[in-house]
């Protein structure tokens, strides 16, 4: 049974590290055609609700907050490493300096994380 939980949680884990990285934390312009529809972002609602399912149906319920702290540090985490990536794009395509531009990714993707407070 372990195995199938680990299997689940590392799925379940690479399906929200993508789309908080390219479904949530972007322009919704620049998402992935799977975020766009409603069934890519089922898919990855169904993933967390059969992980917490199947750690609340054989384990104690309490350990159900171990993946949703996951989750959140997981989204967290991910929300930095956009400001890297967009400090980068900032600086390459309206050529200003560092520091203005990790300013400006930082409030962009800051703004992002504020309007995703979805159930994922």
């Amino acid at each position: 049974m372990i195995y199938i939980i680990i299997i689940v949680a590392i799925i379940t884990l690479v399906l929200h590290w993508h789309y908080y990285r390219w479904g949530i934390l972007t322009n919704s312009i620049n998402y992935p055609k799977a975020y766009q529809s409603k069934f890519g972002i089922s898919i990855v609602i169904i993933s967390k609700l059969s992980l917490l399912l199947i750690i609340f149906l054989f384990y104690n319920w309490y350990y159900i907050f171990i993946p949703l702290i996951t989750f959140f540090l997981l989204k967290l985490t991910v929300a930095y490493i956009s400001i890297c990536y967009e400090t980068k794009g900032y600086i390459k395509s309206l050529k200003i300096n560092k520091k203005r531009a990790k300013e400006n990714a930082s409030r962009e993707i800051k703004e992002y994380y504020r309007k995703s407070s979805k159930l994922i």
